[in-house]
C-alpha cells in the first residue's frame, strides 16, 4: 500500500501537541436514481469499514475501530501532529485498502479532527476535512487525499 502525504500547515514539523482526537465518517456513493422525473443522487453512511489511526511517518498503530451504523469511527485520545488514516473493507463488492498521511496538525491542538471518507462505486475514494465530497470526480473543497481501491 502506498501512502499520500498531506500537509495542512505548510512546514513538515512534527510537534508533540496534536489533535485531542479524530472522527472519521465513512460514506459510499453517490448512488443515483430517477425520482419524479429528476435524477436524485445520495451518498450513504457505511458501517463495518475498519479504520486505523497511526503515527506519520512511521505508521505505528495508535487505535483502530469499525465504522458504526452511522458510518463513524471515533478516536477519543490525544494524537500526534503527524497522523495517518488507514482504511480497509468491502463495500458492495468493492474492496478498499488504502490510506493517507497528514502532517503538521498543530492547528487542531486540543480539537477533534473530523475527516469524511467517500468510497465510490468507481473503486475510487476521496478524503475531505469536515465536509463529504459530492463524488470522487467532483471532489470540491477541503480535499485531503484521493485514490483508487487498493492504492493511496
Amino acid at each position: 500500500m502506498l501512502l499520500l502525504l498531506v500537509g495542512l500547515g505548510g512546514a513538515r514539523a512534527f510537534a508533540a501537541r496534536g489533535p485531542a482526537g479524530a472522527e472519521v465518517t465513512v460514506y459510499y456513493g453517490p448512488l443515483c436514481h430517477w425520482q419524479l422525473g429528476a435524477l436524485s443522487c445520495a451518498s450513504h453512511l457505511i458501517p463495518g469499514v475498519e479504520v486505523t489511526v497511526a503515527t506519520y511517518p512511521g505508521l505505528k498503530p495508535l487505535a483502530a475501530g469499525l465504522s458504526d451504523f452511522k458510518g463513524r469511527v471515533a478516536f477519543d485520545r490525544a494524537l500526534p501532529s503527524g497522523l495517518a488514516v488507514l482504511f480497509k473493507g468491502h463495500v458492495n463488492d468493492h474492496p478498499f485498502d488504502a490510506g493517507f498521511g497528514m502532517t503538521d496538525l498543530r492547528q487542531f491542538s486540543g480539537k477533534t479532527v473530523r475527516v469524511d471518507l467517500l468510497l465510490c462505486p468507481s473503486d475510487q475514494w476521496v478524503a475531505t476535512l469536515d465536509d463529504v465530497a459530492d463524488s470522487c470526480s467532483q471532489r470540491g473543497a477541503g480535499v485531503l487525499a484521493y485514490g483508487a481501491h487498493g492504492t493511496s
